[in-house]
């Protein structure tokens, strides 16, 4: 059971009655329940009630006053009720209000993470796309690299079989001009050898040559 403050007044007035103090171990023990805090709270704000003696010598309240008192009692409680009325009305129409607009906080929340999460799906969608042109350019790459590698070692059987084709053109000049120099030498060392040549093809053709001038006895 929850202990009140008129509780704890109505047991402390009780107290002070019989002529002991109020304190809040003996309300408590009357209450049966309720926190020490709570009651000494309460105690503090108790007071002593004032007792008039004269006012047992008054006799009975007349009837005319205590239908006035009636009636009063039930226009203040009709006016309780009414501007309770009318503040639960106030507090309920401003409680609609706020319940309307957290509604529509919640469902623009909402509209909010499916739109996250559709935009999460399509980003982790793009995402293993790349992944798979990744991997794809990096097969290609190794493909490339791959046949570079190959052209590579092309070029440079290539490049070598030059080198020796250049080498060997080198070496068939100076063969060549080896060769030349040997003629031009033999030519000049042998000068009856172009008529003997001519004779021989003017004998062919059935023409007849001057024999070539001998060389004198002193000569020889």
């Amino acid at each position: 059971m929850t202990v009140t403050k008129q509780d704890v007044w109505r047991v402390a007035t009780e107290i002070d009655r019989e002529g002991d103090k109020p304190s809040a171990i003996e309300i408590r023990r009357r209450l049966g329940s309720g926190s020490y805090t709570t009651i000494t709270a309460a105690l503090k704000e108790w007071q002593r009630p004032i007792e008039d003696p004269a006012a047992a010598d008054l006799g009975p309240v007349p009837e005319e006053i205590t239908l006035r008192m009636t009636q009063a009692t039930a226009d203040l409680y009709a006016l309780v009720v009414r501007r309770t009325s009318d503040d639960f009305e106030a507090k309920q129409a401003a409680w609609q209000i706020e319940r309307d607009a957290l509604v529509a906080e919640r469902q623009a929340a909402l509209d909010l993470a499916d739109m996250v999460a559709i935009e999460t799906e399509a980003c982790r969608r793009r995402i293993r796309e790349l992944q798979e042109e990744i991997g794809t350019l990096g097969e290609d790459r190794a493909k490339a690299q791959g046949a570079a590698a190959v052209l590579q070692g092309e070029l440079d059987r290539e490049r070598a079989r030059a080198d020796q084709v250049s080498a060997e053109l080198t070496q068939a000049r100076a063969q060549l001009a080896t060769a030349r120099l040997d003629l031009e030498a033999h030519t000049r060392e042998k000068p009856s050898a172009r008529p003997v040549g001519q004779a021989r093809k003017a004998a062919a053709r059935g023409v007849k040559v001057a024999p070539a001038p001998t060389a004198p006895a002193g000569a020889q």
